[in-house]
């Protein structure tokens, strides 16, 4: 190979890779803030729940104790 040859490929290779790593780095920004999101809907649905479950629960208390 000629020397412009090499150093186009060269400078062809250092470019993929570099692109690569911003992309990986890219796509792991997103699955922290996605994670991020979810853990929030989670325990916000969470508390949702327990709420409902101790809703339930005291009316089947009231509903035994009244018969």
């Amino acid at each position: 190979m000629t020397r412009p040859a090499l150093a186009l490929a060269t400078r062809r290779r250092s470019s993929r890779s570099g692109k690569a790593g911003q992309t990986l780095v890219e796509y792991a920004i997103i699955i922290a803030l996605i994670s991020i999101v979810a853990v929030v809907v989670l325990q916000s649905l969470g508390t949702k729940v327990t709420q409902l479950y101790s809703t339930i629960n005291s009316r089947i208390d009231q509903a035994n104790s009244s018969s």
